[in-house]
C-alpha cells in the first residue's frame, strides 16, 4: 500500500472514525475540505462526528464545492506523519505558518473546529508504519 493512496486514506478514515475523542470533538462540525497530499487529492466530509467516504479529486464524481483546502507536497506530509515529527512539522498550523503547507478558501470553519482538525491530523501517525512506508 502506497503512502497517501486511496487505500491509505481509507485506513486513516477508519482510524479516525473509531477514535472516541475525534468523535466528540467533531460532533458539532459540518466540514467539506480538499486535502491535497502530493500527487493525491481528496474531498473530505466531516459531520456528526464521522468522516464520510472520502472521494478522490481525480474522479468524475468529485464535487469541488469545498469550504477550504489544505495543500502540501508529499515530503511535508512525510515529515508530519513521522512518529516524532520535526519541530516545524508537528501540525497543520505550524506547517502553514512556516510555509510548508497552504491553507486556502473559507478558513473560518477550519478555525471554528481547529481542535477536531488538529486531533484528526495527529491520527495520521496511527496508520501502521509498515503500511505508510510501503
Amino acid at each position: 500500500m502506497q503512502r497517501y493512496s486511496p487505500e491509505w486514506i481509507e485506513r486513516f478514515r477508519s482510524i479516525a472514525n473509531a477514535n472516541p475523542t475525534f468523535k466528540v470533538l467533531s460532533r458539532p462540525a459540518n466540514l467539506r475540505f480538499l486535502l491535497e497530499m502530493g500527487d493525491y487529492a481528496y474531498l473530505v466530509k466531516i459531520s456528526d462526528g464521522q468522516i464520510a467516504p472520502i472521494q478522490e479529486a481525480s474522479s468524475l464524481l468529485f464535487d469541488a464545492n469545498w469550504q477550504f483546502a489544505i495543500r502540501a507536497p508529499q515530503e511535508t506530509w512525510d515529515k508530519n506523519t513521522a512518529t516524532i515529527p520535526p519541530p516545524e512539522f508537528t501540525d497543520i498550523i505550524f506547517m502553514s505558518f512556516n510555509g510548508h503547507l497552504v491553507l486556502e478558501g473559507d478558513l473560518l470553519p477550519l478555525w471554528q473546529h481547529i481542535r477536531a482538525m488538529l486531533w484528526l491530523f495527529d491520527l495520521m501517525r496511527d496508520v501502521e508504519p509498515s503500511i505508510a512506508a510501503a
